[in-house]
């Protein structure tokens, strides 16, 4: 069990690739995971589930978040939420989340003080 194919913003993308090189991770998926949980972390329940549509598409693998990381990551959703989401529709509530937990991390980057370490602010 694990995820679909779906689409994130090339802005995202770029974000994953700077994120990949500032926290000397090699992985994509650890880093799609890191956004996705920070995204979920900072949930809203009002918040409308869009698309981030700006300039190009970067297409998420299959089965990059798959096994225990899905079931989790699905059911925290569903949970704060407090909706049934298939299995057909989680995609694009991972997406959403992705982008939006990037993009967050990426202000807490930008904000961060030099003595700031960063591992510890993405964590906050």
């Amino acid at each position: 069990m694990g995820n679909t194919k779906f689409n994130i913003s090339k802005e995202a993308k770029e974000i994953i690739d700077s994120l990949k090189v500032v926290l000397d991770i090699d992985d994509t998926p650890t880093v799609l995971k890191l956004g996705l949980a920070k995204g979920i972390a900072t949930l809203d329940p009002t918040e409308k589930i869009e698309k981030f549509e700006r300039s190009g598409q970067w297409l998420v693998p299959e089965n990059v978040i798959k096994d225990r990381d899905y079931l989790l990551f699905k059911h925290l959703i569903i949970n704060d939420l407090d909706t049934i989401i298939s299995d057909a529709d989680i995609n694009k509530y991972f997406a959403f989340y992705i982008e939006k937990g990037l993009r967050l991390i990426q202000t807490q980057i930008d904000g961060k003080t030099s003595f700031d370490d960063i591992r510890i602010t993405i964590l906050s």
